[in-house]
């Protein structure tokens, strides 16, 4: 892709490494969003103009200041601390609007703000869709740490979201997600915005991706 920021996984180098010893994947795209995404996520569809070193400059300098300021940690969405980068949230919600998922399964829960915003997006487009969000901290201790809302006191979080406190590669949590999976009567998503690491990002992309119906999207955040 033109730009680094949020682009198709094909079978390079790196993602033959990432994805060494996976289950075949047919049935869906891999997005990679970084800080700052800005590409297209769909071939044909969104058009790039041709990169400048400029463009390349400044999506590189906001990505920095994104980050060094820590403004997701400043964000919020009806109250709640929202920690997606803005122009992340555009095409995921994009991507939502376009599949119109039964069900989106995230890993990285932190303060709800991500879970709640997705539900008010599912209102929308898909008001029987379901959300399951997975954490091995509890919601109480984010919502302290970030002094945010409590997510759980809104109707939207109460109609649609499953919060499931325990780590997403244990065996347990990950029956009960893929029974859930099993039961939604339409596309599935996944977004995986857990640790950031490499061994947890690649463990939960062996356990996730599978669950992920033909023509919709995993998604990979950080």
């Amino acid at each position: 892709s033109a730009l680094p920021g949020c682009c198709m996984l094909m079978m390079d180098a790196m993602s033959q490494t990432l994805l060494r010893g996976m289950p075949a994947i047919h049935a869906c795209w891999i997005v990679l969003m970084s800080l700052a995404s800005t590409t297209a996520y769909r071939p044909n569809i969104t058009k790039l103009a041709p990169q400048t070193m400029e463009t390349k400059r400044l999506k590189e300098t906001y990505g920095r200041v994104y980050e060094a300021l820590k403004l997701h940690q400043e964000q919020t969405f009806l109250g709640v601390r929202f920690g997606q980068n803005p122009s992340d949230a555009q095409v995921i919600q994009e991507i939502v609007s376009e599949v119109k998922p039964a069900l989106i399964i995230e890993t990285g829960t932190n303060t709800g703000g991500s879970a709640l915003w997705l539900s008010v997006l599912l209102e929308a487009v898909r008001p029987s869709a379901k959300i399951v969000t997975i954490d091995p901290t509890r919601i109480e201790e984010w919502i302290a740490t970030f002094r945010s809302q409590d997510p759980r006191k809104s109707p939207f979080w109460e109609r649609r979201v499953i919060a499931i406190n325990g780590l997403s590669t244990d065996g347990r949590v990950h029956e009960r997600v893929k029974a859930l999976a099993a039961e939604a009567a339409g596309p599935v998503l996944f977004i995986c915005d857990s640790t950031h690491k490499y061994d947890t990002t690649r463990d939960e992309l062996r356990l996730y991706t599978p669950l992920v119906t033909v023509g919709s999207y995993a998604i990979v955040q950080d």
